[in-house]
């Protein structure tokens, strides 16, 4: 099993860092936004002048709803609403799948470039033009497997999320392995590492926190990249 020294891995980020900012800090920023992936906020106030006087229980609101002329209108909009909030549910998971997700695999592997070299910019496309597909598959397959073993508890489903958080690192060095083996690879990595990564993220709790009390600046400038250089580091430390 290789294993890491985090202290180590911090040094060298920071180096890397410095000979790389502009680009660092630039990658850093898409990795945020694809890290939130498509959100799609929808805001709808309905103003009405229904007024329904219940005597005090629910059966006689249910009537009282049900009688008023405006029920077929109501329920006719909400049914509506409920359509287009399917319907872009939908369009916004599809579009981070197959346009968002796949910068994921890019930035993680500007940072571990950048480990050792000054990283270019035309990283960030490089799942776009190796397998495409089978990219975009895997990192979906993790994304459902995290949240089915969040289903069960919280707990499980933050172990699955150290356990594949190697799954990008994999795909940007072999875009041509099976999903499969993607994921017995990135299980293999992390058996023994997972704790050791869940310090590595504990040790930037306080740059976070200095990062909200600077309105995010603190965070664009130094610590996200920072913290995706350190993180880089694990891959380049622990991979077979």
């Amino acid at each position: 099993m290789k294993t890491f020294e985090l202290n180590e891995l911090k040094t060298n980020a920071k180096k890397g860092l410095k000979a790389n900012y502009w680009r660092s800090v630039l990658v850093g920023v898409v990795s945020t936004v694809v890290a939130g992936g498509t959100v799609a906020g929808v805001s709808l106030l309905v103003n009405g002048n229904y007024n329904v006087t219940t005597s005090g229980n629910a059966s006689e609101f249910m009537h009282a709803l049900t009688t008023n002329p405006s029920f077929p209108i109501l329920l006719t909009a909400l049914a509506a609403l409920v359509v287009f909030v399917a319907v872009v549910g939908i369009i916004s998971h599809v579009i981070r799948a197959f346009l968002i997700a796949p910068l994921e695999v890019g930035c993680d592997k500007f940072f571990k470039k950048n480990i050792n070299e000054e990283a270019e910019f035309g990283e960030l496309g490089c799942a776009y033009k190796n397998n495409y597909l089978t990219t975009v598959g895997t990192l979906l397959l993790r994304d459902i497997k995290i949240g089915l073993w969040s289903l069960l508890f919280v707990v499980p489903g933050i172990v699955k999320a150290y356990e594949y958080r190697m799954v990008p690192y994999i795909l940007a060095e072999n875009p041509d392995m099976s999903s499969s083996d993607v994921f017995k690879l990135s299980k293999e990595m992390m058996n023994g590492n997972k704790w050791k990564t869940f310090v590595m993220d504990l040790s930037f709790l306080l740059w976070n926190i200095a990062g909200v009390l600077t309105f995010g600046l603190l965070n664009v400038f130094y610590v996200k990249p920072y913290q995706m250089m350190t993180e880089a580091g694990i891959y380049d430390a622990v991979k077979a």
